[in-house]
């Protein structure tokens, strides 16, 4: 094919390309608008469609808003348990975790429990906390061993123990060696007792000091001191060095100071002498 042919020939094509996109353009063309009684009737078709859509949107919102109802109250707790547990101190480092516990379980319980802590003695007296929620009086208390010492002797153990100078110690003792075997002795002992269930147990930094209205400048002055002390494992060595010594609740011990019933105290920590103003 000579050049001058091959160019009309391509020319050809591109017209021919050209005319079939305007014959298919021309082909999709819209429609003329439609006018007079067609155009009503068509307005009057869109908007009876509008009028059903919008109908289903309204009873699907309808719909939602049910199915929304039934979960809320789904989710709502048939009831409500509300506990007043109390520790066997009103202050200090035991009354902080009480308020902590009731914190997390009034969280973590989406509203099925209410924690308030309560004070000793509102409830019941804080040597008969563990009683209590035996008798179904109350359904929570955080009790300590050192008042059951008497009662049950794995609890004179598992108080401030003997040997452990550390709360490190304890945990170690307690919670660590054999996999946990002494908590788990002493919940068995204490839940067959006393028909309870002992969730867990509170592990704390405790040195235990003596509060005095008398002068303590040796161990020599503990002879003849009257002592009120709740642990076996202190009562015991003041005894041997001459004190002579009393167990009274913890809420008592201002009145025994005053009326002289004692000369000094044992009673948690530094810091629990502290938050109760000793």
């Amino acid at each position: 094919m000579s050049r001058g042919k091959r160019i009309k020939y391509l020319m050809f094509v591109g017209l021919a390309v050209t005319l079939v996109i305007s014959l298919v353009a021309g082909a999709c063309a819209p429609a003329a608008a439609p006018t007079g009684d067609e155009g009503a009737a068509e307005i009057a078709a869109l908007e009876a469609d509008v009028a059903d859509l919008e109908g289903d949107v309204s009873a699907e919102k309808a719909k939602a808003k049910k199915l929304q109802d039934e979960i809320d109250t789904l989710k709502k707790p048939a009831k409500v348990y509300r506990w007043e547990p109390a520790v066997w101190i009103n202050a200090g480092t035991p009354f902080d975790y009480l308020v902590y516990f009731s914190e997390n379980i009034n969280e973590s319980s989406d509203g099925r429990i209410v924690s308030t802590p309560s004070l000793v003695g509102a409830v019941a007296p804080a040597e008969e906390l563990m009683e209590v929620v035996s008798a179904g009086t109350t359904q929570a208390m955080l009790p300590t061993p050192s008042y059951y010492a008497g009662k049950v002797p794995i609890a004179a153990v598992y108080n401030t123990s003997i040997g452990l100078p550390s709360w490190v110690h304890q945990v170690n003792a307690y919670e660590v060696f054999q996999d946990g075997r002494a908590f788990e002795i002493y919940k068995e002992e204490m839940e067959e007792l006393y028909y309870v269930e002992i969730i867990h147990e509170r592990i704390g930094p405790m040195s235990i000091i003596i509060s005095s209205n008398v002068p303590i400048p040796d161990i020599t002055a503990l002879e003849g001191l009257k002592v009120r002390s709740g642990d076996d494992h202190l009562s015991g060595p003041m005894t041997l060095l001459g004190s002579s010594t009393v167990w009274a609740p913890g809420s008592e011990i201002y009145t025994m100071l005053a009326t002289n019933v004692v000369d000094a105290f044992t009673y948690g920590s530094a810091y629990d002498h502290y938050g109760m103003s000793f």
